[in-house]
């Protein structure tokens, strides 16, 4: 499978940009023609919709159908039909939520229902709301156009590993958002605090930022909060922003509020109370709590919230000991702050500290995503770093930040610089130097052309190195033919597979590939370059070039004037 140039993408080819932010609790979508960065359309009208909020859920309502699994609505449809007592009585559906976690590799998920795989349930929400929001953009496009002129630009946070990002390329692929047969570009995935940072950036007249000056950016949304610090340059070539080091995230966004609200509600009402609550009245619940009580705490005040109708509430022997009265549940300052809120902004202020310990100096914080409308957690940003940042904003739309910008960047990226989040390299051998190590040692072959060392890795780039968007990282490595392969064998197989090794440790990266903090990340598969009737021995040449400046890893292979896959398989165990 040949590779393609990089270089023969012609984006003029898809001249409408589609950002879409695939969310753990909710999910955007904003469109532009490719030469007016001016009018960014969000589609904010959704299926069944309810309320003003301009984002839909990501929510996914299956049908048992035996041991598979059918989606049957998604977004709004599937809160709604999930509550229809039609669907209630059938008693054979399901529903799906928060699955964008599967891909945070740091928590202990538990398998999805219905022997659904993380791929096949985000390719199916993503192939429902592509099916949605293509005849909504068409409508602000002449007859010309069609779903073939789209370019999609999916966002992905920046914490995930570089399998996760690759997941969600096949989920994209598999809900036909893209063709195989496609150049690769024309899905672009952008980190979510890059495409916030290019929001940000098209605002920086209104907070006055300039050459030079740096700024984090604070994605707290639904899942996950993800944070990266950058430093605008102002050039002939108009504003750009270079990476200042790595960034870094965890999963500690707003859905843990919730999950600290259900454990409040349970303390509350005590085990006897709660070993016969009715089913779904918790969740009724917490639902309220996200709309009545989540946006508006701001750490100085008791709130109130509307209890659902139901009898269970006039069975409590402590009501009144609990707050509640007249259909209302009364939530003290003490309960909200201690239990619900400060678990999980300890969390965030943490890691923003430790960006700002890296970074230096970075006296802007800017805070965009869902969460980052929270008061509450906007007031404790600049309580605890007051006298070390200048100022904390919010730009206007902030839950419509990433989308916005994730079309920005697939029209005008503006990220120029990148700092690596970890090592990679490739396997292979080299000379032996008569080194007197008993380790290097043990690992030395004879081979016809003088003694070799194997198991060594040629690292390309290093964790905290600064790369360009469009750096090219080259290596060449020599091949020698050492017997005749069966063409399509399975020895050709794994004879001519590039293996990349990855290292996510401190300090410079281990010699040797069997390190047990060395893993193995992926592998491209290229043809034999040898021909059947050539010597034992012959030479071929293999250049192996890397991309490392954009969200995913690129890496193309050329051997005797073939340029072979870029398409890496990514291993199961990373």
């Amino acid at each position: 499978m040949l590779a393609y140039e990089y270089s023969s993408f012609d984006p003029s080819q898809y001249p409408i940009v589609v950002g879409i932010d695939f969310g753990t609790t909710y999910s955007g979508c904003a469109f532009a023609f490719h030469k007016d960065e001016a009018e960014i359309e969000p589609v904010s009208e959704w299926p069944e919709k309810r309320g003003d909020y301009p984002k839909v859920p990501t929510l996914s309502l299956y049908q048992k159908d035996g041991a598979d699994s059918k989606c049957v609505a998604w977004g709004w449809g599937a809160y709604n039909k999930a509550r229809s007592p039609a669907i209630i009585k059938e008693n054979n559906h399901f529903m799906l939520s928060q699955f964008k976690l599967q891909l945070d590799e740091a928590l202990q998920n538990d398998p999805l229902a219905g022997n659904l795989t993380p791929l096949n349930a985000i390719a199916d929400y993503l192939e429902g709301l592509v099916a949605y929001v293509t005849p909504q953009i068409l409508k602000s496009f002449g007859r010309t156009f069609t779903p073939q002129h789209f370019r999609f630009c999916l966002t992905v946070p920046a914490m995930w590993s570089d399998r996760a990002k690759n997941l969600m390329r096949r989920a994209a692929i598999k809900a036909k958002l893209i063709e195989t047969t496609d150049h690769p570009n024309r899905l672009v995935l952008v980190s979510e605090p890059e495409a916030a940072a290019a929001y940000c950036e098209r605002k920086c007249e209104r907070f006055k930022l300039g050459h030079k000056d740096r700024f984090m950016v604070c994605d707290a949304g639904g899942g996950t909060v993800d944070l990266i610090v950058y430093e605008m340059e102002q050039g002939t070539a108009g504003r750009q922003l270079s990476e200042v080091v790595s960034g870094h995230g965890a999963s500690c966004g707003s859905i843990f509020l919730d999950k600290n609200a259900q454990k409040l509600f349970e303390e509350k009402f005590g085990d006897e109370a709660m070993a016969r609550i009715p089913p779904n009245l918790m969740s009724r619940l917490v639902e309220t709590f996200v709309k009545e009580i989540k946006p508006y705490f701001n750490g100085d005040e008791e709130l109130r919230m509307s209890l659902p109708y139901n009898g269970f509430f006039d069975t409590l022997n402590n009501a009144e000991e609990i707050g509640i009265s007249d259909d209302l549940m009364t939530l003290s300052v003490e309960e909200l702050r201690d239990k619900v809120f400060e678990p999980v902004i300890k969390d965030v202020l943490k890691l923003i500290r430790q960006q700002l310990d890296d970074a230096k100096e970075c006296p802007t914080i800017l805070l965009v995503g869902g969460f980052g409308t929270s008061e509450y957690l906007l007031g404790r940003i600049r309580d605890e770093f007051k006298g070390r940042v200048d100022y904390v904003g919010v730009p206007p739309r902030p839950e419509l930040a990433v989308v916005r910008g994730a079309v920005y960047v697939g029209m005008n990226p503006s990220v120029k610089t990148r700092v690596a989040r970890r090592c990679y390299g490739v396997g292979c051998s080299r000379p032996y130097l008569y080194e007197p190590d008993k380790e290097i040692y043990r690992r030395v072959y004879p081979s016809q052309y003088g003694l070799m060392v194997r198991g060594f890795c040629r690292w390309f780039v290093k964790k905290g190195q600064k790369i360009d968007v469009d750096e090219c990282v080259t290596h060449v490595f020599t091949q020698w033919k050492l017997r005749d392969y069966a063409t399509g064998g399975t020895n050709c197989d794994h004879s001519f597979k590039t293996v990349i090794y990855s290292y996510d440790g401190p300090g410079e990266p281990p010699e040797f590939t069997d390190n047990p903090n060395v893993k193995k990340l992926a592998y491209f598969k290229k043809e034999n370059p040898f021909k059947e009737k050539e010597n034992l021995g012959t030479v071929a040449l293999n250049t192996v070039k890397m991309y490392f400046g954009e969200n995913e890893i690129k890496a193309t292979c050329e051997a005797r004037g073939k340029e072979y896959s870029t398409r890496l398989e990514f291993l199961s165990d990373t």
